[in-house]
């Protein structure tokens, strides 16, 4: 169905694009032809519209600065992760069942499973701060939960109403549930006489992630798109507004490849060029997740200039979903052509090397892309994130649907 909807959108986004006079056909969704030759221009007068282009967007991000209302940051939990328990569920396992670790790398990517470890410890941290255990010292982290689902079950109740006093949005709290979850079915497995007890636990945590689902979804339903415009967390036009952004914005990204050929671009220059440049992903094409799109390597853009896209199994949910499509635009192109060489130079680059370096050629930290495209739509007073750019592809392809614009056969 996903990739139904993929090849649907893909046929109509340039269809849908708007009709703006003497914007550079390079930037459309699937267009073969290049407008920029670098050598054209002499080096003042490619200085000089880099110079007029960063004070034009400097006003702009300063005069818009005021339209996005200030956000409650992150709520982080309170309770420290319990190291010991974290060793203890990724240490080896003497007997023949695997540990912990080994069983959500079975279901789950290395970062998923580092998460719920996380999260598996900040439980047993509140425990070990908040029940009274004889002798807790002494006992292993799977003695702690097999006593406390024998003993207080309760306790996994309490310490979700405690998230919730904490005010950590019902999405987080249902996280933290689902990590317990596979908590529990782990030890269920191992266990030989607490099956009963912890089989009750486990329902007693469907109960709660039914709770929790029930209040995420109510929460995003309040979620309209006029609210979300009014927080301007949603463009008005969607997607076709994006698009005019980025049209704005070409010809600052324009004059930074032009000047890559003669001089290193300073960090701030590169590090906007990235930026640009994912957001063209999600903006002139259509993909998934950034996770596989932060961790692409040359070899991925060599893919796609032989295939027309690339597949990628390096995001959170690759056990389930098994790979997803990366999908190009000419503005990647023109980046990796020109702009990356500046940090990667041919002479040093590989095949392994990451598409989406920092300016000292360095992998970007995880979660650092879908920074940079916030960064280039808070130009125009604007919080938009990568899943809201998805969001709003998925709303273009349904309000064309509805209004008979785009059939199910993608005509």
């Amino acid at each position: 169905m996903e990739s139904n909807q993929e090849l649907l959108v893909t046929k109509c986004i340039d269809a849908t694009l708007p009709a703006v006079e003497n914007l550079p056909e390079t930037i459309t969704a699937n267009s073969s032809t290049f407008s920029i030759d670098p050598t054209t221009d002499s080096f003042q007068k490619i200085i000089q519209v880099v110079i007029e282009e960063e004070r034009r967007l400097a006003i702009e991000e300063e005069r818009n600065s005021i339209l996005i209302p200030k956000r409650k940051k992150k709520i982080a939990c309170i309770f420290l992760v319990d190291q010991e328990a974290v060793n203890f569920l990724s240490k080896e396992s003497q007997s023949v069942s695997m540990n912990f670790k080994q069983y959500l790398e079975s279901k789950r990517e290395e970062k998923g499973t580092v998460a719920i470890l996380k999260q598996c410890g900040q439980f047993i941290s509140y425990i070990k701060k908040h029940e009274k255990i004889p002798e807790i010292q002494h006992l292993k982290t799977d003695e702690i939960l097999l006593r406390i689902c024998e003993q207080t079950p309760v306790v996994f109740f309490n310490y979700f109403n405690l998230l919730r006093d904490q005010a950590l949005k019902p999405s987080t709290i249902l996280v933290h549930i689902n990590s317990l979850i596979h908590l529990i079915d782990w030890l269920r497995m191992r266990s030989n006489t607490q099956f009963t007890n912890l089989t009750e636990v486990r329902q007693r945590l469907d109960l709660e992630r039914r709770l929790s689902s029930a209040i995420a979804t109510r929460a995003n339903k309040l979620k309209t798109k006029e609210r979300l415009v009014e927080a301007r967390e949603w463009i008005e036009d969607g997607i076709i507004g994006a698009q005019r952004i980025m049209r704005d914005l070409w010809p600052y990204f324009e004059a930074l490849v032009r000047l890559s050929h003669h001089q290193n671009l300073t960090c701030h220059q590169f590090s906007w060029s990235v930026g640009y440049t994912l957001a063209s992903l999600w903006v002139f094409a259509v993909n998934a997740r950034s996770e596989s799109i932060e961790r692409m390597t040359l070899k991925s853009w060599k893919e796609i200039s032989t295939n027309q896209f690339s597949l990628s199994s390096k995001f959170k949910t690759s056990s389930t979903y098994l790979y997803q499509i990366i999908s190009s635009t000419d503005i990647l192109k023109l980046y990796v052509n020109h702009i990356r060489k500046t940090a990667i130079p041919p002479d040093i680059d590989s095949d392994e090397a990451v598409l989406f370096p920092t300016s000292l050629g360095t992998p970007l930290a995880s979660g650092e892309a879908s920074k940079k495209v916030e960064k280039i739509f808070r130009i125009y007073g604007y919080h938009i994130t990568v899943t809201t750019l998805r969001d709003m592809i998925s709303t273009h392809v349904e309000d064309m649907f509805q209004t008979g614009q785009l059939t199910p056969d993608g005509k």
